[in-house]
């Protein structure tokens, strides 16, 4: 239980401002830099940055605390879940 609580817990801690920038980015709230009547901007050319609202670093894990609740709980769950299906079938097998 612990160790999958770990594992969850530093991976959402690592992930969790690409997954702020990628649902920002789809609601329409980051905004092309430098953006011209004349440029021709694509997925792969465009640079984007952030409006300046307080998204920086800090912003970045505003609201961390729910999703790390969310996230870390129900792969401990799950975790568990498993090892005692494990348990229960291979002690099922052996008869």
């Amino acid at each position: 239980f612990v160790n999958a609580l770990l594992s969850k817990f530093i991976a959402t801690i690592i992930t969790y401002p690409i997954q702020v920038l990628q649902t920002r980015h789809r609601a329409g709230i980051i905004i092309k830099q430098n953006e011209d009547k004349d440029d021709n901007f694509d997925g792969e050319t465009k640079q984007s940055t952030t409006r300046n609202i307080g998204y920086r670093l800090a912003g970045m894990y505003r609201g961390l605390e729910s999703k790390l609740l969310q996230t870390c709980l129900n792969s401990a769950i799950m975790f568990v879940v498993y090892e005692r299906l494990v348990d229960i079938l291979t002690s099922l097998m052996s008869r």
